[in-house]
Order: structure tokens, then sequence, then C-alpha cells
């Protein structure tokens, strides 16, 4: 087993902010796949109309100092009306196997609790097991698939939902 490198104690999840982009960029980065501009992040998070951003932080040491803080996964929550989507789920891969993604799935089906949400849809590649079983756990299950034609390959993606 492995032992975590950071305690859930030592770990906030909170909605970014405009001002956390300077944190954020280089596992945004990471999670999108493709570069993006500091000035691109700054404008996703400030438009957080049906959509909430939310990150994995280390809590800074002892003075819990906002310089050094880390983000270690990033969720993304959007909706129309009653309906939302998890849009992403990203854990920076030194930090995975630790029981963040746990948190910020929890953390996103609480927002969606709070929000009067009715449910939640994701997808997800079938090869990504470890993501499968995450979501199973937490009560979503699936409704549906389909074959994605990539370069030279086929992938297949699963459609899950979840009845908050």
């Amino acid at each position: 087993m492995l032992k975590p490198k950071t305690s859930h104690s030592e770990l906030e999840i909170q909605q970014l902010l405009v001002a956390d982009a300077p944190l954020v960029l280089d596992v945004w980065q990471q999670a999108k796949g493709k570069e993006y501009g500091i000035t691109f992040l700054e404008n996703e998070l400030a438009q957080q109309t049906n959509c909430h951003h939310y990150g994995a932080f280390t809590k800074g040491g002892q003075d819990h100092s906002k310089a050094l803080r880390k983000v270690q996964g990033l969720i993304t929550l959007g909706w129309i009306g009653r309906y939302g989507k998890t849009v992403g789920l990203y854990v920076a891969p030194d930090c995975r196997r630790q029981g963040i993604a746990s948190l910020l799935l929890q953390h996103l089906l609480d927002a969606g609790r709070t929000l009067n949400l009715v449910q939640i849809n994701l997808d997800v590649l079938d090869n990504n097991i470890a993501a499968i079983k995450l979501y199973r756990r937490f009560g979503f299950r699936p409704t549906e698939s389909e074959t994605l034609p990539t370069q030279n390959t086929y992938h297949q993606r699963s459609f899950f939902i979840s009845l908050i």
C-alpha cells in the first residue's frame, strides 16, 4: 500500500478564483493537454456562471501562506437548470493514488446538492479503469457508450449518471 505524500488534513478543496490562475496554470495545462496563456485561464476562471472550477490545494505550511500552496488536482462542474456535468477531473501525476480524486469528486457532489441539482453526468474512456472504479464507488452508473475514432485507432467512451 502506498503511503500518502499529503494527508487529507493538509488539503483544502476550494472554488478557483481569478487570483488562483498563477498557481493553477501548470496543472490546468497538464489536465487539458495543451498550452494556455495566463490570460486565457484568468478569463476562464472569471466566467463561472453555470460552471464552477475547484482545486485541491495544500494548505501552505504552518502559517497557511497562500504563496506556499500547491494545487494537486482540479475538477469542474457545469450545469444547466437542475442537470450537472463533470467536465473534467484531473490529479497531478505525482499526487495520484492518495485519495485526492475522491476528495474532489465528493466536493463536486456536495456542490451539486447545494445547487439543488438532480443529477450529474460524466463521460470517461473505457480504458481509464481507475476512473471508472472511482465513479462507480461514488454511485455513478453507466448509461450508454460510443466509439470514438482517433488518429490510428478507436476508443470506447462511456457515459455515466449519478442521481443526487
